[in-house]
Parts: C-alpha cells; sequence; structure tokens
C-alpha cells in the first residue's frame, strides 16, 4: 500500500509539473508567433517592457507594435496608422490585477490619442493575456 502511494503521489507531481511547463509555453508559443505575424505584416515590432515592465509584477513579456501611416515615414513625427500592444503575464490573477492598477489608464490614454488619429483601439483580457489596439492589429497578432 506505500508503494502505490508513493506512486500515485509522484504521479501527481509530474502531472502538475507538465501542466506547469504546458502553460508557460503555451504565452511563450502564443508571443513568438504574434511578434513573428506583425513583424510579417509589416508591423514595426518593439518587445522590450523597458522601465515601465519592471513595475508590473508577474510580467513575462511585452510587445509593442505599430505601423507607420503611408505618406508620413519621413516626417518628424511620423503617424501610425494601427497597432497593438500586448501583455503576457505569469498568471491570469496578475493579468487582472495589471489590468485593474495600471493597463486600463494606458489604454484609455491611448484611446484619446488614437480618436484624434480617427482609429478606434479596442481592449480585451484573455487569461494571461491583455493587449489593446487595432481591430487589423489584432487579427494580425492573433490569428
Amino acid at each position: 500500500m506505500k508503494n502505490f502511494t508513493r506512486i500515485v503521489a509522484i504521479a501527481l507531481v509530474l502531472v502538475m509539473t507538465v501542466a506547469v511547463f504546458a502553460s508557460c509555453a503555451q504565452n511563450a508559443k502564443g508571443y513568438d508567433k504574434a511578434k513573428k505575424a506583425l513583424a510579417n505584416a509589416g508591423y514595426v515590432v518593439e518587445s522590450d517592457a523597458g522601465e515601465w515592465g519592471s513595475q508590473v509584477n508577474d510580467l513575462q513579456g511585452m510587445i509593442c507594435a505599430y505601423k507607420i501611416r503611408e505618406g508620413t515615414e519621413n516626417d518628424k513625427n511620423p503617424k501610425a496608422s494601427g497597432g497593438i500592444v500586448i501583455y503576457y503575464f505569469k498568471s491570469e490573477k496578475a493579468a487582472n490585477r495589471a489590468w485593474d492598477k495600471t493597463i486600463k489608464n494606458d489604454y484609455e490614454s491611448a484611446k484619446k490619442r488614437a480618436a484624434k488619429e480617427e482609429m478606434e483601439l479596442i481592449s480585451k483580457r484573455e487569461g494571461k493575456v491583455v493587449y489593446y489596439g487595432t481591430q487589423d492589429a489584432i487579427d494580425v497578432a492573433f490569428n
């Protein structure tokens, strides 16, 4: 009976370990896929969270991508024709906490700026991922 209990305990630990690694791998896979898809679609992709990222708990990665509006490439302040910001967190709880404390305000500010450029921003939280951006950029990143 002792051996059976040990085997069951070890099996449970292995199952939990695989589940944890699988969930992390999915985030990494989604991060790499979105980054590649955006770059291939002509977006300028930045993936360093910088100082902001160090202030957010449990942030695994961040992508900021934007597309320069044709005809404004050589301007001192080129205009964007679309973009997206994607945050990848270690847990859904961390994603929700970051949304409430920081990202929601960033989204509201970006939404006001985008409206001046006649762009509409959409925000969404899906599990451990929080993002906001234009519909075109969202379609590229997540399809």
